[in-house]
Parts: C-alpha cells; structure tokens; sequence
C-alpha cells in the first residue's frame, strides 16, 4: 500500500471483525460500509474527512454535511478532562489514536490533527492499557505544548500499523482500512 501509493506516511484505521467487516460505520467514497452504532459506550466517535477537506473528530452526532470519509470508532476521549476508562477486558496493547489540538500562535490559536501510536519500544505489539490512554495523552500534551482536545481511539495491537520515515510498525494481523497520508 505504502509503494503502490506513493505514501509518505500510513496508519491503520478502525475495528474491523473476524471477516474483515468493519465494526460500525466506515465509509469512503460514498460507500458505505458497516452499520452505524448509537449509543454505543464504546464506538462513541467518529474520525471524518470533510469535503471541503478538513479533517475532524466528530461526537456520537454527526453534523449534516459532506464528507469524503467516516470512520467510527472508540472510545472518544476529551482531553479537556482526561478520566480514567473503566474497560472491561482491557489488555496490554500497542494503541493507535488520532488526536485534534490547538495551541497558541502569534495570531490567536491554531488546530492539528496527528496520528499517534503509543507502544513498548522492547515489544513492539504491546503498550499502554486503553484506560491508561487518556492520562499519558495528558502528559504528551506538555512536551508537546499543545492541548489535546480530542482523541479518538483506532484499532490497535496485532490489528494495527504505522509507517513514517524514522518508524516501521508492521501489523500482525490483516487491518481493515488504512490512512495513506501523502
């Protein structure tokens, strides 16, 4: 994917099942993949491409507009209040998430979006328990003098990927969809 695309940097997208099909809504293109989830206490965020190209991180309602991507996933974590996730089942992962920041320039403040993966260095498909997320996005969030507004959990561990220039972390396990950042 990363060649035939011509991408600079990837990363995986969101859940997905047993049979490769994905764990709430996905779509791309105008093709709709999977069913949304409401109300879920999990898959309680979405990750979209506007078509005026932006990019957001949208809460449980999505606003009426055009998008060029949806992709849901959780949990959605605000990192105006970090708390500690109660998970059920929660497990020693490598996590990949998307955050949304603003930090302060010159002219007022400024929003980015990143792709982060929070991994053992030692162990490449292990890392934080998903309920230790939010509080190390928070201590991210000062060496990086920015705030994380908003984070957005994607799939993670074996079912994962991120490749840039100074990183490789290949999946164990086939992922679903994937972010070709050119």
């Amino acid at each position: 994917i990363m060649k035939n695309n011509n991408c600079r940097a990837g990363v995986n997208g969101g859940f997905y099942d047993k049979e490769g099909n994905p764990i709430g809504l996905f779509m791309s293109n105008n093709n709709y993949l999977g069913d949304i989830l409401v109300n879920h206490p999990f898959f309680n965020g979405f990750f979209v491409g506007i078509d005026d190209g932006g990019l957001a991180i949208e809460g449980e309602k999505l606003p009426e507009r055009g998008y060029s991507f949806i992709l849901q996933s959780g949990p959605l974590m605000d990192g105006w209040k970090p708390t500690k996730l109660s998970i059920i089942n929660d497990e020693a992962a490598r996590r990949v998430v998307v955050v949304e920041t603003t930090r302060k320039v010159k002219e007022g403040y400024i929003g980015e979006k990143y792709f982060m993966v929070l991994y053992d260095p030692d162990s490449h498909f292990s890392g934080p328990y998903l309920s230790q997320v939010p509080l190390i996005l928070a201590k991210l969030q000062e060496q990086m003098g920015t705030q994380i507004t908003l984070s957005l959990n994607l799939d993670g561990g074996g079912a994962s990927a991120f490749y840039n220039d100074n990183i490789k972390l290949e999946e164990l396990s086939p992922v679903g969809s994937f972010f070709c950042l050119l």
